[in-house]
């Protein structure tokens, strides 16, 4: 994985940053620009396979790498704060989250697996987190899983990817356009991971944990009509849920109006 630390003078806390499926926290530009705003050291984590990252382009093997990838930013951004005044105020500190999508997948397995060890971590580095566009299955779900019956008879290792959202915001449109981290396939060793993962979460405890959910009404790329039921009633019952009307996808990148709405919600959630 890669990792980075940015760290304003004025830093009090810890803000993990980790981004979606195809994309790397580059994407995320304009929320690791808040959070530095306001006040955060910001740990922005390319997850496996994505951006600066090592790893097959886009593939997994199975989730529990990516829980990986963020149970192994802690050590190193701790060594690095510790040296330094006044952040090492904060090593050992949790840190809050804000993750897109396959990011919120990350930090879901991730808390699951601290509190499944032997002995129980609860939430051990992770205090709150706000949840955007939370993968637990994609769009036409069903349709794709019986694609993988005639897989063996489809040559390759992916598929297309579908084409990208229409963006409101010009700037992020043109950035996209040069941006040589992203691909335009899906990989299938990644599509048969998320099955494999879904399938075991259906079999996890609920996590009594801090969460603030987001969700856009209009996300063509998330099947949102089950996975905000089912972490309502499964994983996390005790998150705040909200739904935002005309939001797709990409909501975070879409417009300067909508964006201030959203970092509201993270900045009240966060109490900062």
């Amino acid at each position: 994985k890669e990792c980075t630390a940015s760290t304003p003078n004025n830093s009090s806390s810890i803000a993990l940053l980790l981004h979606g499926y195809n994309d790397h926290v580059g994407v995320l530009q304009d929320t690791l620009k808040h959070l530095l705003c306001k006040g955060f050291c910001v740990v922005a984590v390319d997850l496996p396979g994505h951006g600066l990252s090592s790893g097959k382009q886009n593939a997994i093997h199975d989730f529990r790498e990516y829980a990986e990838a963020v149970e192994g930013a802690f050590e190193p951004v701790d060594k690095v704060l510790s040296t330094t005044a006044p952040w090492n105020s904060v090593v050992g500190e949790a840190w809050n989250c804000v993750a897109h999508s396959t990011g919120c997948s990350a930090v879901l397995e991730y808390l699951h697996i601290m509190r499944t060890n032997d002995p129980p971590q609860p939430h051990h580095r992770i205090a709150k987190a706000v949840l955007f566009s939370p993968l637990v299955r994609f769009i036409k779900w069903r349709l794709s899983k019986a694609g993988q019956i005639f897989h063996p008879i489809i040559p390759g290792d992916y598929v297309k990817a579908r084409p990208p959202e229409k963006r409101v915001d010009t700037r992020f449109v043109i950035w996209e356009q040069f941006d040589a981290l992203q691909s335009d396939h899906v990989e299938l060793e990644w599509v048969r991971a998320v099955y494999s993962w879904e399938k075991r979460t259906r079999t996890y405890a609920a996590i009594d944990f801090e969460a603030l959910v987001v969700q856009g009404e209009l996300d063509n790329t998330v099947l949102w009509e089950y996975n905000i039921p089912f972490l309502q009633k499964q994983l996390l019952p005790k998150a705040e849920y909200r739904m935002v009307p005309g939001a797709t996808h990409q909501y975070l990148n879409t417009s300067e109006e909508l964006q201030t709405l959203l970092f509201s919600w993270i900045d009240a959630h966060f109490s900062v």
